[in-house]
C-alpha cells in the first residue's frame, strides 16, 4: 500500500505551527524595555504577535489602522509593541489581526540568565 506523502506532512502542521509561536514568543521576549514620548504615564505596553507569514508591512499597517502608537518592534517582524491607552486597545488589536498579545516587560523576565 503505497502513503501519500503530503498527508504525513499535514499531520505536522499543528506541531510546526506551534514551534513556530514559541519561537516568535522567545525571540519577543529578548526586547529591551525603552520608553519614548508617545507613551503616557498610565498607557500599559502590549507586545502584538501577528502571524508570522505576514511581510512588515502587512504588520505596520495592521498595527496603524488600530491607531494605537507604536512603540517599538519586537524581537522578529511579525512583533510590535504598542501602548495601550484603555481596554479596548485588546480588541482593536485582535480585529486588526494579532494571534497573541503579551506584557512585553513580564516576558523579557521569563529569559533572564541570571541566577537568583
Amino acid at each position: 500500500m503505497h502513503q501519500n506523502p503530503t498527508s504525513g506532512l499535514r499531520a505536522l502542521l499543528p506541531a510546526g505551527l506551534i514551534c513556530a509561536m514559541g519561537l516568535i514568543v522567545a525571540l519577543s521576549a529578548a526586547m529591551p524595555a525603552s520608553s519614548t514620548s508617545v507613551v503616557g504615564p498610565r498607557d500599559r505596553m502590549i507586545a502584538a504577535v501577528f502571524p508570522p507569514w505576514w511581510d512588515d508591512g502587512a504588520v505596520l499597517g495592521a498595527a496603524a489602522s488600530t491607531g494605537l502608537p507604536i512603540v517599538r518592534a519586537g524581537g522578529t517582524g511579525s512583533v510590535l509593541v504598542v501602548a495601550s491607552p484603555s481596554g479596548a486597545s485588546d480588541k482593536l488589536l485582535s480585529e486588526a489581526g494579532a494571534l497573541l498579545l503579551l506584557d512585553p516587560l513580564s516576558m523579557s523576565g521569563c529569559l533572564s540568565l541570571r541566577k537568583t
